[in-house]
């Protein structure tokens, strides 16, 4: 865990270009490892792909990044399921999520500011 604080210590003072380019790498190889079968295309991944790219979409890149992290947790190094609040959807096809994807990647980044 030390390896990933570090890690999103370093992602966090640099500019927001690298931040984002930086989640979208870990999105998109998670996506790619679904569509070749080496991971299921299960609820867990299917939810934290999805909270990836809403993070991203709103400039929370360190957020996006530790969602893809997740999304592609080994089966041993994950909690019992996804932390979903009761009656909340079931998240979109890996297909809809590769296209939300998309259209966010083609977003110029931004920095996102926290109102206090």
């Amino acid at each position: 865990m030390t390896v990933t604080r570090n890690a999103a210590a370093y992602i966090g003072a640099l500019p927001a270009h690298r931040r984002k380019k930086i989640a979208e790498v870990a999105i998109d190889h998670v996506l790619t490892l679904i569509k070749s079968g080496a991971r299921p295309d299960g609820l867990y991944e299917r939810y934290h792909i999805e909270l990836a790219i809403d993070h991203l979409r709103r400039g929370h890149y360190q957020h996006a990044w530790t969602e893809g992290l997740l999304a592609e947790a080994r089966m041993d190094r994950r909690t019992i399921g996804p932390a979903m609040p009761e009656g909340s959807l079931t998240p979109a096809s890996i297909e809809a999520l590769r296209r939300d994807f998309a259209e966010v990647q083609a977003e110029p980044a931004s920095e996102w500011v926290a109102l206090t």
